[in-house]
């Protein structure tokens, strides 16, 4: 929905999953590029609704109801705690 669309690596990087320490996001794109992170049609000053639904050890992100991230096995075992929500330098995000 971006135009023009945001160029390379932004494109590919709208939703991401990573579990600290030991799996942040340059060791999952050195052991297994793409995999835990995928682009999402998202625009700039437009609402967008992101839902992260956590089951067990598998994870599933969508954006405006299109999911665009499974991931089948967790880096972690599941426990309480947050969801981080980073939006960019310089911009808002509202939760």
């Amino acid at each position: 929905l971006n135009e023009p669309s945001p160029p390379p690596p932004r494109n590919v990087r709208a939703i991401q999953y990573g579990a600290y320490p030991d799996f942040d996001f340059s060791v999952s794109r050195e052991k297994t590029p793409g995999v835990y992170e995928k682009g999402a049609e998202v625009a700039l000053g437009r609402w967008h609704r992101l839902r992260v639904d956590l089951c067990g050890s598998k994870i599933t992100a969508s954006v405006d109801g299109k999911i665009v991230l499974n991931v089948e096995s967790i880096r972690t075992a599941p426990r309480t705690g947050g969801v981080g929500l980073w939006v960019g330098d310089g911009t808002d995000a509202f939760v």
